[in-house]
């Protein structure tokens, strides 16, 4: 359970690492077919859990050690954070706390006590329906019209903001479904089925057609990632004894493309993100499939769609939300690793995808320290991120949660000089975004969600009391998730 939810976080929020261009009405007028095998999104698993079950072992046993502290008892927010930061007054009611602070980052999405909230900028967070539990963390569609979630079942939900339910076409509800994107163009959905006639094909449908036929793009496939324009997929399938083929696929047109890289032997290819250009991929080499390796840091590698060869980028770990672009999508920032866990020699680089740019730039920090959860103010002058103690000897588990209360939250230029703390938000906290201003900061603390300005001060409480999806306030085994409720952010409206 542990380790599916957290495959499901690192699937969350692509459409934040690409551009949202208008794509025109386009639905699918019927089934199509395209020729090529593949498996599929972001860390699906499927065919290959049965002969990885040992690895996942590993994961597991580390992950547990966080959720449980003793036989029965969750990982709750009082073993983990201080007192709580001086802000408005802490509301236990997730409902309870208006979702008007300054610089509202889009339309807001969480989980929390087993039912998922919604939310505009100046509305109260509204609990929409009873969600499945454990949920994974919700998709907003590009245009802020749908929010997605898995179950506990495995079963895709697609909702209204204002909670209506969508009615899907088959298979999209009839069989649970490993992993899902919202296309960041277009109201279309691609995902993989889990069981069904179409069992580990990649599948889009269309939630404003629900009476349509679903395209099967390809199958079975290992990973999968939409265009920035929401024209293409790109798709990693199993080509047998040759290793795995990258292709692109126009779902348009229906044609498919290989792309003429090939991966070396035995090595799995796992797609992180498109260049923002679309003119090219990053994705991690996972030599042998190893789930263990996976949790611990893969090369991070940058392919040019015509090129033969990839550019490896860095060591990091197949976590999404630490693939950061610029405004501009000339600049990309990586949590690179010189240890095997956050709290172990991580650093933030500032990369340049083409295939004849320099060597990705280590960003300042002190000594002691180490530096995750990246992120860009719109106007590309600033960059956020969190800073906390290293600490070499602490391993994955319980003593995990003093690391993670040394989280604050800073800001720096581009280049990391000029390094600032923004005081105020107190400790744990995770997932900064800034507001579209510049001029605001929006993060997870320990159990809120919370806004304060770029220049400190006193943050405004979001939403409060949150729980998560395993009822834990707690990060996973390796100190990248602080708790089941971490924001998913929408456009804004």
């Amino acid at each position: 359970m542990t380790d599916e939810l957290f495959e499901e976080r690192l699937r969350r929020d692509l459409h934040r690492l690409a551009g949202r261009l208008e794509l025109g009405d386009h639905r699918p007028a019927g089934r199509h077919g395209l020729s090529g095998g593949h498996r599929s999104p972001l860390l699906l698993r499927g065919r290959r859990r049965a002969r990885r079950r040992g690895l996942t072992a590993f994961v597991l046993a580390a992950v547990a050690g966080v959720v449980l502290l003793g036989p029965g008892r969750l990982l709750g927010p009082g073993h983990l954070f201080g007192p709580a930061s001086p802000s408005r007054p802490f509301r236990p009611d997730p409902t309870a706390a208006a979702a008007d602070a300054p610089g509202f980052p889009g339309a807001l999405a969480y989980l929390s006590r087993g039912s998922l909230y919604t939310a505009e900028p100046g509305s109260v967070p509204t609990a929409v329906t009873p969600s499945p539990s454990p949920g994974s963390a919700p998709q907003w569609s590009a245009s802020g019209t749908w929010v997605g979630e898995l179950g506990g079942t495995g079963r895709l939900r697609v909702l209204r903001a204002s909670g209506a339910a969508v009615a899907l076409p088959s298979p999209a509800t009839a069989d649970p479904v490993t992993a899902f994107e919202w296309s960041p163009a277009a109201p279309l959905l691609a995902l993989i089925p889990s069981a069904g006639a179409d069992a580990g094909d990649l599948v889009v449908v269309d939630p404003a057609a629900p009476d349509a036929a679903p395209m099967v793009v390809a199958g079975p496939v290992v990973s999968f990632l939409w265009s920035p324009d929401g024209h293409r997929l790109a798709v990693v399938r199993d080509a047998g004894p040759g290793g795995e083929q990258v292709d692109v696929v126009d779902v348009v047109t229906g044609s498919r493309v290989p792309l003429p890289y090939r991966a070396p032997p035995d090595t799995t290819v796992l797609l992180g993100s498109w260049w923002p250009d679309g003119a090219g991929l990053l994705f991690w080499l996972d030599p042998g499939g190893s789930t263990a390796a996976e949790a611990t840091g893969l090369p991070l590698v940058s392919l040019a769609l015509g090129a033969t060869d990839a550019r490896t980028l860095g060591r990091t770990f197949v976590y999404l939300p630490w693939l950061a672009w610029s405004p501009d999508g000339h600049r990309l920032l990586i949590v690179d690793m010189s240890g095997a866990f956050p709290w172990d020699g991580s650093h933030l680089a500032v990369c340049r995808p083409g295939p004849v740019a320099p060597p990705c730039r280590a960003l300042p920090q002190p000594a002691g320290a180490v530096t995750v959860d990246p992120a860009w103010a719109p106007d590309g002058r600033l960059i956020a991120f969190v800073r906390a103690g290293r600490d070499p000897g602490l391993v994955p588990g319980t003593a995990i949660a003093q690391w993670y209360g040394s989280r604050r939250l800073w800001v720096a230029s581009p280049d990391g000089q000029g390094a600032e703390e923004v005081h105020g938000t107190g400790p744990g906290v995770a997932d900064p975004v800034f507001g579209p201003s510049s001029h605001s900061i929006s993060y997870a603390g320990a159990s809120d969600i919370a806004t304060i300005a770029v220049s400190g001060g006193r943050p405004t409480v979001i939403a409060a009391g949150l729980s998560g999806a395993l009822d834990t306030a707690g990060p996973d085994g390796f100190g990248k998730l602080p708790w089941g409720g971490l924001p998913s952010w929408g456009p804004l409206s």
